[in-house]
């Protein structure tokens, strides 16, 4: 999308109404030496052999150019999209200006009149603890809902380098995250319905056929003849980004050069199904809580005090189960491990009985992170005999510093 005249005006009165100094703390030559090769640029005035000699003769010796020069000179070329947006962020670059709070200001203004042609400056990287900036491009892209969904720091990487690297004109590398990012989508996903971390060198087609299965979206179990062609479609999505970021993408010698509609499509096509993936694992667990209000409710009486066995046999619990599959209870035992607040004995002892009753689905970091939780709490006092029943039900979930913990006890 172009920037149009109106914005770039807009920016520049606004600079001028700040009394803005463009150059920063550097001097007019060293700024624009960092954007352009100004001895390659030509004079305007004939004493001199380029544009160097000239802004020395007319900003320095004689001070007889507007100090807004810049914005009028066509030898500059400010018209072009990517010659004035890298000129904004060089405005911002920390050897420019060092003052965090000015830098700050001129970026909510940039971005306040950049955001309806579809562009904004953001953080690439940081030099020596301060943000350096670059312009990326918003147009048509498809926004991924509900982020706070996604259980992968690396996944959120991957999507943040998506929405980046077509800014940056690196359509490689944008193809590359398209493909990274369902990677990582698929892996998060698998492990938070199954409690294991996915097994490396499989294909990314053979990870989206397991994850297929795991939310139920094999097209044979559906009769409608349209959900079937959606279905098939999005296997075939995946194998053609699989695909494509071979042929194009930046972790191979690239046989064919790609363009922004090649990126942009792949870009899009990742974010959708990221989105549909979500929304159905999202459908499948949402009577989770209903489940996992249900168990507390049965453990919230002389139940949470029964042996494993008799436990597992007590009415409710059976009924709870018989709701639920190995997925689920999965799920069922994050949210206990990851919410249930143990600030009473009478809440140890209900904890500890749902850990029990879904010891099936117990792996070591679940061990691990109930340990570290739980170790210095006073009001945990199930946690030892809890940590003695699974060494004797599986030994090697517990780490070596766990069973010397128990020991010691």
């Amino acid at each position: 999308m172009r920037i149009s005249e109106i914005t770039r005006r807009d920016i520049v009165d606004e600079l001028r109404l700040r009394n803005t100094q463009w150059n920063g703390r550097l001097d007019e030559v060293e700024f624009l030496g960092r954007l352009y090769s100004l001895d390659k640029l030509p004079s305007h005035d004939k004493r001199f052999e380029d544009m160097a000699g000239d802004i020395f003769q007319h900003r320095i010796n004689n001070l007889d150019w507007d100090e807004w020069w810049i914005f009028e000179d066509s030898r500059l070329q400010l018209d072009d999209d990517e010659r004035f947006l890298n000129l904004l962020c060089e405005m911002i670059h920390p050897v420019t200006r060092s003052d965090r709070v000015e830098v700050a200001a001129l970026v909510e203004m940039f971005n306040s009149h950049l955001a309806p042609d579809g562009w904004k400056v953001i953080e690439k990287e940081k030099i020596s603890g301060r943000p350096v900036f670059v312009a990326i491009s918003n147009e048509a892209a498809v926004q991924v809902e509900n982020t706070e969904r996604i259980g992968s720091a690396n996944a959120l990487s991957q999507l943040k380098k998506c929405e980046e690297r077509i800014g940056l004109i690196d359509y490689e590398g944008a193809i590359s995250a398209s493909r990274s990012l369902l990677e990582s989508v698929f892996a998060d996903i698998y492990e938070r319905t199954t409690g294991d971390k996915v097994r490396k060198g499989g294909s990314l087609m053979d990870l989206y056929k397991v994850i297929k299965n795991l939310l139920n979206l094999s097209d044979d179990k559906y009769s409608n003849e349209a959900i079937k062609t959606i279905l098939r479609s999005l296997a075939a999505m995946v194998e053609g980004l699989d695909n494509l970021s071979n042929d194009m993408g930046d972790r191979h010698i690239r046989p064919v050069a790609p363009q922004r509609r090649h990126a942009q499509l792949c870009v899009n096509a990742a974010k959708t199904l990221t989105t549909f993936l979500y929304d159905t694992l999202e459908s499948k667990f949402q009577g989770k809580e209903n489940i996992y209000q249900q168990l507390i409710g049965t453990l919230d009486s002389d139940a949470r005090l029964l042996p494993y066995d008799e436990l597992l046999s007590h009415r409710n619990v059976q009924k709870i189960y018989a709701q639920t599959d190995p997925n689920i209870r999965n799920v069922l035992k994050r949210t206990f491990i990851d919410e249930y607040d143990v600030d009473s004995f009478r809440d140890s002892d209900i904890f500890f009985a749902a850990m029990r009753i879904l010891r099936n689905e117990l792996r070591s970091s679940d061990i691990e992170a109930i340990y570290k939780t739980h170790k210095n709490n006073d009001q945990a006092c199930g946690l030892k005999k809890f940590l003695n029943e699974i060494y004797e039900f599986k030994a090697d979930l517990l780490s070596s510093e766990i069973k010397q913990a128990c020991a010691s006890r």
